[in-house]
């Protein structure tokens, strides 16, 4: 945000605050093809002539910065590229695979600008400590939240049933 606006945006809690608020659903966007699927999401999901009363009950809040970077482009694979829309609503999506060569592996999730830290951070790790990392763009911690919350709860009801997973 604008320096000029104060810190309350400068120090991740109004994403914080956000996800408090049962109908906020708090987005930390990285990319504008990410933002452009969460808008409408939004607008189908509060407007849309198929969504149901009770989810018309929501707020979309999205974190945008004024930081300036380049933006990826959606994959040219249709099928990647419809992944990452959807990865994006539902609150997070594989964003790049690990390099190939390192021996060890690892999992870096990132959000908003912190894409360019964990760019960065896949870099080093294969080049300074033998690991491949991959990348998982995370949009909205709190529907992730949300979802192993419900999953906990339904395989804790269900003891004898196949156990659920939270899939993302």
């Amino acid at each position: 945000t604008l320096l000029g606006e104060g810190l309350q945006h400068q120090d991740g809690h109004s994403l914080v605050l956000a996800s408090t608020v049962p109908t906020v659903q708090a987005f930390d966007p990285a990319f504008a093809y990410e933002v452009g699927a969460i808008v409408r999401a939004g607008i189908e999901q509060m407007y849309g002539p198929d969504s149901p009363e009770s989810e018309r009950d929501v707020i979309y809040y999205l974190t945008l910065y004024n930081e300036n970077y380049p933006m990826p482009a959606l994959p040219e694979d249709a099928a990647l590229a419809e992944e990452f829309r959807l990865g994006a609503v539902r609150g997070m999506y594989r964003f790049a695979a690990a390099p190939e060569g390192p021996s060890r592996r690892a999992t870096i999730l990132f959000s908003g600008v912190a894409h360019s830290a964990a760019r960065k951070a896949v870099e080093e790790l294969a080049e300074h400590y033998d690991v491949g990392a991959e990348l998982w763009s995370v949009t909205n911690y709190k529907r992730l939240r949300e979802q192993a919350m419900a999953t906990e709860r339904y395989n804790r009801l269900h003891p004898s049933a196949e156990r659920e997973t939270a899939l993302v």
